[in-house]
């Protein structure tokens, strides 16, 4: 049955009502020259609500009364209460974008209420498509925008509008392999030479061929980070993504792998994969399962997620389902290439989730984090100080 039949016509149109008005006054102010920044990334949010084709990712239940009574504490306006029945996927999306992100940036218009006591940071926006690509002999060139050039042991054609590192096999030397380093703060993409793409996040380090074989295995290795691959189908060349201890295996299909924690996560979101350990028996996942692997036990798991978190920081979104602010916030420093040092421990276990767009600055998501949570921040160099609210 389609996800929208769960969904009570009346109380559903009711809601996306309420969100089109809100979109209308602002949608006002902005023509009259009067929106505020903050309520025009509000109004960003509501018609990604309203107008993203794609927000199907399920969330855990939440309470849509509650958190309306929330939007209407926080508002010059009066929002309507209404009861929904609960709703797993569109709607409990929709209401984490608003409850969370959304009550964030309606504080910040209150602007007679700014804290005016906290230091001014200076963010300087600049271009997070950056990498180093190392050669075989080891020459390393920086990659940006502005560069493009011919390679030995393969032809590498920087894509300017795609921001990425695409390979073209002709005349090209096999068995050659080369190294993308994607730095703190930054991200990149690689089309190899068979058009398989793979999207590499911040603090990640991959190497691979030059020249993929059309036939043989088409071997990769993921040494550190994580990075999502969509490979090209063949079904005489498997593609392998080797990690610490264990292997990748797949003919073509699209997945995400996460080393950053203690254990590596793989996440399916079409297809199918083998996962190999030396001496063990291979883990079969589809659509929808996640393997996390202990490098050190050698131990696997498996179960089934909702993929949209895992795989959304390659589309520009940072999206939390309950997370620990610890983890919250481990991930933003890394995109924004900031430490954080929290005051005392029990900050750390404080819970957050919200949809958070990775092109905003880094104070733009403070704010939202600290008026959900009852605590306040402060960015001193590249650091983000996080303490109790007093």
């Amino acid at each position: 049955m389609d996800n929208y039949d769960q969904y009570n016509s009346s109380e559903w149109q009711v809601f996306i009502a309420e969100l089109q008005q809100k979109e209308t006054a602002l949608l006002r102010k902005k023509a009259e020259l009067t929106l505020h920044v903050d309520e025009e990334v509000q109004l960003e949010e509501i018609q990604s609500v309203l107008l993203d084709a794609n927000l199907k990712a399920a969330f855990p239940l939440i309470d849509i009364e509650d958190g309306w009574q929330g939007i209407n504490s926080k508002m010059n306006v009066q929002v309507k209460s209404v009861r929904l029945n609960p709703m797993r996927r569109y709607l409990a999306y929709a209401a984490s974008v608003l409850l969370v992100v959304g009550l964030g940036w309606f504080a910040l218009s209150q602007n007679d209420k700014l804290d005016k006591s906290r230091p001014t940071a200076i963010i300087n926006d600049v271009d997070k498509h950056k990498a180093t690509l190392i050669l075989e002999n080891g020459t390393a060139i920086a990659l940006d925008n502005k560069t493009k050039q011919k390679i030995a042991g393969g032809t590498a054609v920087l894509s300017d509008s795609a921001r990425a590192i695409s390979y073209q096999s002709a005349n090209a030397v096999a068995n050659v392999y080369h190294t993308l380093v994607v730095p703190r703060g930054g991200e990149y993409k690689l089309v190899m030479s068979d058009g398989t793409e793979v999207w590499l996040n911040s603090e990640t380090r991959l190497r691979y061929p030059a020249v993929l074989n059309e036939t043989g295995d088409r071997m990769v290795y993921l040494e550190s980070g994580e990075a999502y691959f969509k490979v090209t189908k063949n079904k005489h060349a498997p593609f392998l993504v080797n990690l610490n201890g264990m292997q990748v295996e797949v003919l073509g299909t699209s997945f995400n792998i996460n080393t950053f924690n203690q254990k590596i996560s793989t996440t399916l979101v079409e297809g199918s994969i083998k996962v190999n350990r030396k001496g063990k028996a291979a883990l079969f996942q589809v659509p929808g399962e996640q393997s996390n692997f202990d490098p050190i036990t050698k131990d696997i798991s498996k179960s089934e997620v909702d993929v949209y978190p895992y795989t959304s920081w390659k589309d520009g979104w940072l999206v939390f389902n309950d997370n620990s602010l610890d983890e919250v916030l481990e991930q933003v420093g890394r995109w924004y290439d900031y430490n954080v040092s929290f005051e005392s421990p029990e900050l750390k276990v404080l819970r957050f989730g919200g949809k958070l767009r990775k092109s905003k600055r880094i104070t733009d998501v403070l704010n939202v984090i600290e008026r959900s949570n009852e605590l306040k921040y402060r960015i001193s160099g590249q650091t983000i100080y996080i303490y109790n609210k007093k």
